[in-house]
């Protein structure tokens, strides 16, 4: 069983033991790519006979089946080795413990672990005892836990805060609790407080208890406790906060409690549950309570919701009957209800349903927000159907009489394509000029096509003068770069950073977070991560010091909000801020999936920063996963195709996924025939709506305005970003830098 948090707990207690092949090492100038081998690349090579004649090889397969969740395989093997007297013995018993702990086969893995740390000196020694202190606590030996959590603390004084915190949870006299908790440092007061709220309910201060647990960041937890004491209106509140807030601590039983011991008594409480029903996947039981809150009530608000859960569950039919009762009432609510549907008959139904549906809601709610948005849709609609001139009719409008609404700017856009197309130059570049002098999100663009109508209308001059204000005044946006490629200006190169030292607390941090890691502390180390994160204020300096340390230690999320907060000060042009919002870890594994599947190496990796930020164990609403967010059932197909044995967990593991990932872009590729737009297009919205945009618009060499016409704005957002990423990826890392 592979898994992203078993994955992530035994990683670090790998590296203690031995490098994992390919564990996100960069890739140094001369070597080839071809031949690097991740976890699961080692795993599935690795079939018969276990080469127990050959120890450091049985030793790395061991590691591979750990690292992608093949336990029961990988204890085996080891079991099946013979004892040497050597250095091997004790990598053995570590690796076994990591196998016997991840089983949750508590007893035997601490027995391993500290057997292991018998024969380990200094810090790994140390390590091993935190880990033989944490399987003996799961185990239910409290004794021995303790002792090795001290030992642990004796050798790793670094984190003897954090140890005196796990020591503490094991006892029960609250002074003994509170001297050790009183050795721990500002940044895990959060934890040391949950543990101070369980000494309290011990102690019978249940009250003190459920202020300790709502302190130490627990809410869902506070209310429970709250309720078992029969404090209701407390339980109530810390309940219902928690769910609002999106708290994942604890979500089911908290949601089991709320429908059973304090069920929603207003809209507010309804929707609430319900959006946190929907989080964990319940959608049925979601739509299921809001329209037994609706029969009761008949609030719109609760209708929208429900239709809402209802379509997400798949029932399209069922949502539209909902929002149909929903624009019968009065109000916002049935403006709302009536945008909603309209918008989901367009989606469902096709323009034959959803252009009267959106024509009755403009008419109905003239003064609605969403107004634009519909007579922009409306526009749209007629475009599409062929019938241009009522389109820039529409079209011309929206920019008129909502001049301040997004879909202002995105009209005048369709507006100059349509004029551009109709060789009527002068009038593509009013309205081009126009968006860009009003200076708002689509002024880039308007100025980069504004060169392009210069261009064909014979003003060289005007098109070189555009591309260059944009070039210079924004180096790094794709129109931006699109203006660099129509100038034909060399290659963008970002030189490799000199990085600053850091201060004193972040080598403390820093030290403290590897030895957390290594021990398998995941609570602890993000804890630390985040106090640590704060503690920076703006000192931008320090700021792209934790954050390269961050990267190194795979927390690539920290490290690029670091990243965008040393912007602000340093600006994104500077090297360091961009390596760090737009990192490459795993670089080795991405070039060597690339050159097997013929792919560009920098598309593949600016498609990845989009796509999961580096984060192997990501899952979306969607239940996409992994690195390269392939849906299980996309992967699945892949993997036969490729005549791979596959399952469901092996898209946690980063080379299976970028893998499967890369054989599934390629496959779009010879699809469009090398044509990358139209495959990122079809990567993130599916080839049938491309197929139908590709036939319904621009010549396919036209690619640019192929990109503006894309209908769905996720996905138009999507192919301009991944293209901008690819450029500032091939900037930013030369193939003959080292890592």
């Amino acid at each position: 069983m592979v898994g992203s948090m078993r994955v992530r707990d035994v990683t670090f207690t790998l590296l203690l033991c031995g490098s994992v092949p390919a564990w996100g090492a960069g890739s140094g100038p001369g070597r080839d790519p071809g031949t690097v081998r991740g976890a699961w690349h080692t795993a599935i090579e690795s079939r018969g006979p276990a080469p127990s004649e050959d120890v450091a090889r049985a030793l790395d397969i061991a590691r591979a089946k750990i690292a992608i969740g093949a336990f029961e395989q990988a204890g085996a093997l080891l079991a099946g080795l013979p004892r040497r007297g050597d250095r091997s013995d004790a990598i053995v018993l570590r690796l076994r413990a990591v196998t016997e702990f991840a089983q949750g086969r508590y007893a035997p893995a601490a027995v391993l672990f500290a057997a292991a740390a018998d024969r380990a000196v200094g810090k790994a020694a140390g390590v091993l005892d935190a880990r033989a202190g944490h399987a003996f606590e799961l185990a239910g030996a409290t004794r021995l836990a303790r002792v090795h959590y001290r030992r642990a603390a004796r050798r790793l004084p670094e984190i003897r805060g954090w140890l005196a915190v796990r020591e503490a949870r094991l006892l029960t006299d609250t002074a003994a609790i509170g001297r050790l908790l009183g050795r721990t440092g500002p940044a895990g007061r959060a934890l040391a407080a949950s543990v101070w709220a369980d000494a309290l309910l011990r102690a019978g201060d249940t009250a003190g208890a459920v202020a300790y647990r709502a302190r130490a960041g627990r809410p869902a937890a506070a209310a429970s406790l709250a309720l078992a004491m029969g404090d209701r209106s407390t339980g109530r509140r810390l309940l219902y906060q928690a769910l609002r807030a999106g708290a994942t601590e604890n979500l089911v039983p908290a949601l089991e409690a709320a429908m059973a011991r304090v069920p929603p008594v207003n809209p507010d409480e309804v929707i609430a549950l319900a959006g946190a029903l929907r989080r964990v996947g319940r959608l049925p039981d979601a739509a299921r309570m809001l329209r037994d809150a609706v029969s009761r009530t008949g609030n719109a608000w609760l209708l929208i919701a429900a239709a809402e859960a209802q379509a997400d569950a798949g029932d399209r039919a069922a949502a539209l009957a909902t929002l149909e009762l929903a624009v019968s009432q009065s109000g916002r609510a049935a403006g709302d209800a009536a945008y909603a549907r309209a918008r989901m008959l367009l989606r469902v139904r096709g323009e034959q349903a959803g252009v009267p549906a959106l024509l009755s809601f403009a008419r109905r709610f003239p003064e609605h927000p969403a107004v634009p948005t519909a007579l922009f849709l409306l526009a749209d609609a007629r475009e599409r159907a062929g019938d241009r001139r009522s389109a820039d009719s529409l079209y011309h409008l929206v920019g008129s009489r909502f001049p301040h609404h997004s879909t202002a700017s995105q009209s005048f856009l369709r507006l100059a394509a349509n004029a551009e197309r109709a060789r009527q130059f002068d009038r593509a570049r009013r309205l081009l000029a126009s968006v860009r002098d009003g200076r708002g999100p689509d002024a880039d663009a308007a100025r980069y096509l504004l060169g392009r109508v210069a261009l064909q209308a014979g003003d060289t001059a005007a098109a070189v003068a555009e591309w260059t204000a944009l070039a210079s005044g924004d180096s790094l946006g794709y129109y931006a770069l699109l203006a660099r490629d129509a100038l034909a200006l060399p290659s963008l190169r970002i030189e490799r950073p000199t990085w600053p030292d850091a201060g004193p607390l972040l080598r403390r941090a820093a030290d403290q977070l590897a030895l957390l890691k290594a021990a398998g502390f995941s609570d602890e180390a993000d804890a630390l991560v985040d106090w640590a994160s704060h503690q920076l204020a703006d000192d931008a300096e320090q700021l792209v010091a934790f954050g390269r340390w961050l990267l190194d230690a795979g927390y690539t999320e920290p490290a690029v909000n670091l990243g965008w907060r040393a912007s602000r000060r340093l600006g994104l042009h500077d090297a360091r801020v961009l390596r760090l919002v737009f990192p490459w870890p795993l670089r080795d594994l991405v070039e060597s999936e690339a050159q097997k599947f013929n792919l560009d190496p920098y598309l593949l990796a600016g498609l990845i920063r989009q796509e999961s930020l580096f984060r192997s164990g990501v899952v979306s609403r969607a239940g996409a996963v992994g690195l390269m967010q392939l849906m299980p059932g996309t992967a699945l197909q892949v993997a036969r195709r490729l005549g791979l044995e596959w399952q469901e967990d092996l898209l946690a593991v980063a080379d299976a996924n970028l893998h499967v990932g890369a054989a599934h872009l390629s496959s779009l590729l010879r699809r469009y025939r090398g044509n990358e737009i139209f495959a990122l297009a079809a990567y993130n919205a599916g080839g049938r709506p491309v197929d139908q945009w590709r036939q319904r618009w621009t010549p396919a060499h036209d690619w640019v305005q192929f990109v503006e016409r894309i209908p769905y704005p996720e996905t138009r957002a999507y192919v301009r970003t991944v293209v901008r990423n690819r450029t500032l990826y091939r900037a930013l890392y030369p193939a003959t830098d080292p890592p």
